[in-house]
C-alpha cells in the first residue's frame, strides 16, 4: 500500500508536466490526445487524492465547514475554469504554449502546499 499524499503528489506533478507537453505538441492531433488522456487521467486521480486527504487536514469540530468550504470553491473554479480558459488561450500575449503552461500553476501550488499540510492522521 502506498500513503495517498504522496501518490496526489505524483498525480498533480503529471497533471502538470503533461499540460505543459500539451502545449509543444497541439499541432499533432495524435500525440495531444494522447497527452489530454493522460493529463485528464492524472486530474482526476490528484482530485481523488485530495478528496481522500482533505478531511484529515481538518480538526473533527471543522471538518464538515472546513472541507465543505474549500469544496465549494473548488467547484465554483470548476464551472469558472472553461471560460477562463478560453480566454487565457485566445488572449495574445498568453495564446497557445505559455496559456497552458500558465493554466498548469496551479498544480504546482496545490502540489506544494499539499506537501507542506500538516495532517492529523498518517496519509
Amino acid at each position: 500500500r502506498v500513503r495517498a499524499r504522496p501518490l496526489t503528489l505524483s498525480a498533480l506533478t503529471i497533471s502538470f508536466l503533461s499540460v505543459s507537453l500539451l502545449a509543444n505538441v497541439l499541432h499533432m492531433h495524435q500525440a495531444a490526445m494522447g497527452i489530454v488522456l493522460v493529463a485528464g487521467a492524472a486530474l482526476f486521480a490528484a482530485m481523488a487524492g485530495i478528496y481522500a486527504i482533505a478531511p484529515q487536514a481538518f480538526p473533527t469540530m471543522v471538518r464538515a465547514s472546513g472541507t465543505g468550504l474549500a469544496f465549494s470553491l473548488g467547484r465554483l473554479g470548476g464551472a469558472m475554469s472553461p471560460v477562463i480558459g478560453a480566454y487565457v488561450l485566445s488572449a495574445p500575449i498568453t495564446g497557445g504554449g505559455l496559456g497552458l503552461i500558465s493554466m498548469g500553476l496551479p498544480l504546482v501550488a496545490a502540489g506544494a502546499l499539499l506537501a507542506q499540510m500538516p495532517l492529523h492522521r498518517g496519509t
